[in-house]
């Protein structure tokens, strides 16, 4: 295993990586849940799963932020999971419990008195800490496969989920570096599995409630795809999904950038962006993901809250706010021309604009201190002109000169540029 991966788990890994002693067995393949207040049946859904693959690893972090009573629902689920089979190792807070078809599940209390999660680092550390173990158990030889597999408690997944990304992506590669390149298995450093939105499994959710749930969760479910969109006609080399959901990454590239970030929402965005910044962000288009459709307060934002609030204020695809299409036609603009609008500084005002709030002074600087050759540029600016900072850039125009539309108008307006660039 690489340099990178061993001085990861001697510096920054979390503590649960350093009890690992004595781990009785091997598997094929790994995949990390963390759930928080979850249905207990979901025990019997991951189980079936990984009996189907086979030979599979399921790591389920059960956690709570910190200084709030153990939850009944999490002690349920704890001890559900114990019941599923028989433990072969325990050490701490962690358990192993054995499956059919040499599968298992490693269990990890989080929840109980003195080991929660402090509030502020929530779901971003319950996945540093998981993925974290299955990366030590990687490095020991423990699991052969180097890709961490991330998912949650609400995704049904296919039965090809462990296939491993490959050249074959070619057409669905975001990310910094040479396609072309010779090597390029090598040079993809991340996956985002295809998604889509389903009913809840749930059957005490009310129908009509969860109709409308559903109608919602579909309306958010389109403005990430307009999003994407938007970065793609233009150009972006981020134009990738940022659900923590969906998510896969080679053990070595996932510790060079330090793991996960200790987020109590965001982590899989940041993630995602630092791990562009080496290689390739791979779309699996053939291995779909389903996500359930449910109301949920797990993070301060993301596709809960979002729901909640399209729920509370009647929103639609003809009146629900989002992105003015000219905002990805100014970044398109940028992506084009960004020596003139860096190096030179011209260019349209409102792409000017836009960059100085994002501090591109600080930026040039650091390109004349470096003495940055011209063939250096693209990779420079790309570097720091990334997913975070393209983010802020369509923010900032949005706020300044192009106000948020109905988004079934935009929609409309970018699928017309993006036949016209076709039809040339």
């Amino acid at each position: 295993m690489k340099k990178s991966v061993r001085q990861y788990l001697e510096r920054y890994a979390e503590i649960e990586t350093q009890i690992l002693t004595n781990w009785p067995a091997e598997f094929q393949q790994a995949m990390l849940i963390p759930a928080k207040n979850e249905d207990p049946q979901l025990i019997e859904r991951i189980q079936s799963f990984c009996e189907r693959q086979t030979n599979t690893l399921l790591l389920l972090i059960i956690n709570q932020a910190e200084g709030t009573a153990p939850s009944d629902t999490n002690t349920t689920l704890w001890q559900r999971g114990l019941n599923s089979g028989t433990t072969i190792w325990q050490q701490d807070h962690l358990k192993l419990i054995q499956w059919q078809n040499n599968s298992a599940l490693l269990l990890i209390d989080r929840f109980s008195s003195g080991l929660q999660i402090p509030a502020k680092e929530g779901v971003g550390l319950a996945r540093k800490i998981a993925a974290d173990v299955l990366a030590k158990l990687i490095n020991k030889g423990f699991i052969s496969n180097p890709w961490i597999y991330s998912s949650d408690a609400d995704c049904t997944w296919p039965e090809n989920y462990f296939k491993k990304p490959t050249a074959s992506h070619r057409n669905q590669l975001s990310g910094l570096g040479q396609v072309s390149d010779s090597s390029l298995n090598e040079k993809i450093v991340a996956a985002h599995f295809a998604f889509t939105h389903g009913p809840e499994q749930n059957e005490r959710v009310l129908q009509d409630a969860q109709l409308n749930v559903q109608a919602a969760t579909e309306l958010y479910e389109q403005s990430l795809h307009y999003y994407r969109n938007g970065l793609s006609w233009a150009g972006s080399p981020y134009n990738f999904y940022t659900i923590g959901s969906c998510l896969a990454f080679r053990v070595d590239a996932y510790c060079e950038v330090r793991g996960f970030p200790c987020r109590a929402a965001g982590e899989d965005f940041y993630l995602l962006n630092k791990l562009a910044k080496l290689g390739h962000v791979c779309y699996l288009d053939s291995q779909l993901i389903t996500i359930e459709s449910r109301l949920s307060q797990r993070a301060p934002f993301g596709t809960g809250p979002a729901v909640t609030d399209i729920l509370e204020k009647q929103l639609d695809e003809k009146n629900y706010p989002s992105y003015h299409p000219q905002c990805f036609a100014d970044l398109k603009t940028l992506m084009e021309n960004s020596a003139d609008f860096i190096i030179n500084q011209q260019g349209e005002e409102t792409i000017r604009s836009a960059l100085n709030a994002l501090g591109v002074q600080k930026f040039r600087r650091h390109l004349e201190l470096q003495n940055s050759k011209p063939e250096q540029f693209s990779r420079e600016f790309h570097t720091w002109f990334d997913g975070f900072r393209t983010l802020k850039f369509v923010h900032y125009l949005r706020d300044h000169y192009y106000p948020s539309i109905p988004m079934a108008q935009g929609i409309q307006q970018l699928q017309q540029w993006q036949k016209s660039v076709t039809e040339r």
